[in-house]
């Protein structure tokens, strides 16, 4: 207790140095009836401080004790979590590559689809044309007979030319003599 130093040294000292052989020997003392704080304060104040930093000590190796399988099982928690996370964090780029491939397959599908409903529009039209020549071939049908007919009296006529063109000069001349005198 004559230590200047002894403060000092108590609040460094290293906690984690305390191991059961010393907390064996300590329980005794710490577990007496006397060795309490209002026992100490009645021979010396600082006899009190020192009582009160040794049960401190104490209960802070038992508190330890309990809590170093809740420490390993945090720590084991901890790296499972950090292992679920990585796993998450893998499937958020795997969704967001899916994502961006969705939205590329669903540009390509409307851009198809309006290629498709463009391509619709030209068949209707194109159907419609069809139609119309149809109906055009249809009514041209009737025309093709007339021709025909009227090719046939034309070849006709073709093989009188000769003799119906003397026939009229003939008459030509005939009339021309008769109408001068």
């Amino acid at each position: 207790l004559g230590n200047p130093r002894l403060l000092d040294k108590l609040l460094k000292y290293d906690q984690d140095k305390i191991d059961e052989g010393m907390i064996k020997q300590l329980q005794p003392i710490v577990e007496h009836p006397s060795f309490s704080p209002d026992s100490m304060i009645k021979v010396s104040r600082a006899v009190t401080g020192m009582c009160m930093w040794v049960k401190a000590i104490y209960k802070l190796y038992i508190v330890k004790q309990l809590i170093k399988p809740r420490e390993a099982a945090l720590r084991e928690a901890e790296e499972r979590y950090a292992e679920v996370m990585s796993l998450v964090n893998e499937k958020r780029s795997w969704m967001t590559m899916l994502n961006n491939r969705i939205g590329g397959v669903r540009r390509r599908f409307a851009e198809k689809s309006q290629e498709k409903t463009r391509m619709q529009d030209e068949i209707d039209e194109y159907m419609k044309k069809l139609q119309r020549a149809r109906t055009l071939t249809v009514a041209l049908q009737g025309e093709k007979q007339k021709w025909i007919v009227k090719t046939r009296m034309a070849e006709e006529d073709l093989a009188t030319l000769c003799g119906d063109m003397l026939v009229s000069a003939s008459l030509m001349a005939y009339y021309s003599r008769l109408s001068s005198e």
